[in-house]
């Protein structure tokens, strides 16, 4: 049980740095590949969460708020995911 809610405060933290380091590396340094790398670091900490709950379900955990938490998480990282770089590349542009 606590492995899940550590995993998804690490997810929570990488997803945040990954996203800040990949926007800082395009618009602040100017490194679109090592921007697109750290970028696509993104989505890959939700498949880790992802396939880290299922495995902790398929291994007999039951179904705690933590599950139901990481799935919350995937879903808003998923929705936020798709919209802070936008709206980091508007406020570039002002």
């Amino acid at each position: 049980m606590f492995g899940v809610l550590a995993l998804i405060i690490a997810c929570e933290i990488g997803f945040w740095v990954f996203l800040g380091l990949g926007l800082a590396a395009r618009y602040g340094l100017r490194l679109p590949r090592v921007s697109a790398i750290l970028l696509l670091c993104v989505p890959l900490i939700d498949v880790v969460l992802l396939v880290a709950a299922v495995i902790d379900m398929r291994s007999g955990a039951a179904a705690t708020w933590q599950h139901g938490l990481a799935a919350a998480y995937i879903a808003y990282s998923v929705l936020g995911a798709l919209r802070v770089p936008l709206i980091a590349a508007i406020w570039h542009t002002l």
